[in-house]
């Protein structure tokens, strides 16, 4: 099995964890339905070659992506903007805490507004690794 596969299974497995997440995969699927959600997704964008680290290939970034269904609450739009910004936090965490992972996350930014599937609020994280 691929390294970056193994890598990106690790991640998937950790971010499961995150509260109240429902579903947690690799890649951004159609149809994802209303009980997918909240969801985190993990879409690899670029491998490159890490000569500091021997030449190995890393995912530099990382993309994750996270949302709620806006038709699920009825709170209004403030509090699924709460509740992302708590699993930005959790996200946040679990990748750049050095003792979890053999390659160390850096955090780079989050898009807000990426709402690429009609319903549904949707943020997304860059992570590199770290030189």
């Amino acid at each position: 099995m691929s390294a970056l596969w193994e890598t990106l299974l690790e991640v998937r497995g950790q971010l499961a964890a995150v509260p109240g997440v429902q579903s947690c995969k690799i890649g951004l699927e159609t149809p994802i339905v209303a009980e997918d959600y909240p969801i985190i997704r993990l879409v690899p964008s670029l491998i490159r070659t890490d000569e500091p680290r021997g030449g190995i290939d890393v995912i530099d970034p990382l993309l994750v992506y996270y949302g709620w269904n806006l038709l699920e609450v009825d709170s209004g739009l403030e509090v699924i903007y709460q509740t992302l910004f708590e699993m930005r936090e959790q996200i946040r965490t679990i990748l750049t805490t050095p003792d979890e992972w053999p390659l160390v996350w850096q955090y780079k930014d989050t898009v807000m507004d990426e709402d690429r599937l009609p319903r549904y609020k949707m943020f997304v994280d860059r992570y590199s690794v770290i030189e």
